[in-house]
């Protein structure tokens, strides 16, 4: 299945506004090992995707610098991703009737540093429950014993 071509290009434009990249700038610093994950003929996101994603693994100040990127705009990202979502599950059901929806897992969460897990399941909480699916995420067992309570800022 494939998604909305006009969906995918506005998820597509606002990544490379909002990131600075063109498909060059990508197509240079894309490294050997993800090429050979990716065909020569993957779109422009996936490449950027692998890219950001590399950045991510790099240092502090790359992760700083995505992080405060994205947070200027999470509102077009929720919204984009939801169309998205949306246009998946249509097509999902159109091939698959009896499909009753998504689903998505975020796994090895549970491995992040307990002060970035507090981060993201209280100060994001609102944000995580946004998307239009049903989402499991792993969480550390710091913050399932914390006094906060996650199970306040989330329906389990």
């Amino acid at each position: 299945m494939t998604f909305n071509e006009k969906l995918l290009k506005s998820f597509e434009t606002w990544f490379k506004d909002i990131t600075q990249e063109t498909e060059q700038s990508v197509e240079k610093s894309v490294n050997l090992e993800a090429e050979a994950t990716l065909s020569p003929t993957a779109p422009f996101l996936a490449k950027l995707m692998v890219k950001l994603l590399a950045q991510i693994k790099g240092s502090d100040k790359q992760k700083t610098t995505i992080r405060q990127t994205l947070e200027k705009d999470l509102s077009r990202l929720k919204s984009d991703t939801n169309l998205l979502l949306s246009d998946a599950y249509t097509k999902l059901r159109q091939k698959f009737p009896e499909c009753k929806g998504l689903l998505i897992i975020f796994d090895n969460l549970d491995r992040v540093p307990p002060v970035v897990a507090e981060h993201l399941f209280f100060d994001y909480a609102a944000q995580m429950q946004e998307l239009n699916c049903t989402i499991i995420y792993t969480v550390p067992i710091s913050i399932l014993c914390s006094p906060k309570n996650p199970l306040n800022q989330f329906e389990v």
